[in-house]
């Protein structure tokens, strides 16, 4: 747990808006880690690739857009 906050806390602390992890989900040999910025209104996913050791690797941030319902 300790070497996932030293990958996410450089993704989630910046110049801009501080991002807040909302969600977490894993799956095989991927995690993705659902954010929102605050004071910005702004939502993403970083997506991360799991190797065997645990180590979170090839970070990405995926920008996400929510629609209402019927768009």
């Amino acid at each position: 747990m300790r070497i996932l906050l030293w990958v996410l806390l450089p993704l989630a602390v910046g110049c801009a808006h501080p991002r807040v992890i909302t969600d977490i989900t894993t799956s095989g040999d991927q995690a993705k880690f659902i954010y929102n910025r605050l004071n910005s209104g702004e939502n993403g996913v970083i997506q991360c690739d799991v190797d065997a050791e645990g180590n979170l690797t090839a970070c990405r941030d995926i920008p996400i857009t929510w629609l209402k319902k019927g768009e």
